[in-house]
């Protein structure tokens, strides 16, 4: 997969957004570190099966990063 660093953020968002889990989050924050890697903060009603599943989702869409 070739994604640029500047593509990241908006892959990540359109990942979450199109994911079952947005209906049932309340807060979300992205953090990109100094080496270019994003984690997701997220604050909701997710069950850990929903978690485990938009892992799996953005680890497909993001690779890497």
């Amino acid at each position: 997969m070739n994604l640029s660093y500047d593509d990241v953020i908006e892959r990540l968002l359109a990942t979450v957004e199109g994911h079952a889990i947005s209906a049932s989050l309340a807060e979300v924050v992205v953090v990109r570190d100094l080496h270019g890697r994003v984690r997701l903060v997220i604050k909701g009603d997710e069950t850990e099966t929903d978690r485990a599943d938009l892992d799996r989702a953005l680890k497909a869409a993001l690779g890497a990063w």
